[in-house]
């Protein structure tokens, strides 16, 4: 894992009514996301940080958990990215709906729905992973964030503190603050 910053601990997550004040050109103003303020920084613009939207304690998977969970998981949660975690809740990888329908069952898509759920019994979400994933710690920028999910086409960016998982931030993230931004503003 490659953190980019230190964090300290008490991650902060927006709640469903947040609202956000986007500043105008040449104004500061405060905003605050799930009640936690936002300091201006020296440019008028709001110090928005990682884990102002980050999604907190996201579902994981452990190495050894077969694909027929990982599938689970993606089909319950409505999700594309699951973080691969050990039993003491240290980060180890990432696995994504793209590397499922690449790695797992690529030629085999046209196969029965019982035999393709067969065979991701017989494998494991470490054979598919990738190991060691870019990462972010709570307090960093979010701009700093945003510029490594787009540098590197990255659909999400693992939160850690040490090597500890404590959230996720997906593309979606971005997007349902921008919503919100602009229905705070109408």
């Amino acid at each position: 894992m490659k953190p980019i910053h230190k964090a300290s601990t008490n991650p902060r997550t927006p709640s469903a009514g947040a609202c956000f004040e986007l500043p105008l050109p040449g104004q500061v103003r405060r905003v605050s996301i799930g009640g936690a303020p936002l300091e201006p920084r020296g440019n008028g613009r709001s110090a928005l940080l990682v884990r102002h939207l980050m999604t907190s304690e996201p579902a994981a998977l452990g190495p050894h958990d077969d694909l027929a969970a990982l599938y689970d998981l993606l089909d319950t949660r409505h999700v594309r990215h699951v973080p691969v975690v050990d039993a003491d809740g240290d980060l180890v990888g990432l696995v994504t709906h793209r590397d499922l329908l690449r790695c797992a069952l690529g030629e085999e898509a046209d196969l029965p729905l019982s035999l393709q759920r067969e065979m991701l019994t017989q494998k494991t979400v470490e054979e598919i992973m990738t190991s060691d994933p870019e990462t972010v710690e709570p307090d960093t920028d979010i701009v700093v964030a945003a510029q490594i999910m787009l540098e590197n086409k990255y659909g999400c960016m693992l939160i850690v503190e040490g090597s500890r998982l404590v959230g996720i931030l997906t593309e979606s993230d971005f997007v349902r603050y921008l919503a919100e931004a602009e229905r705070a503003r109408a």
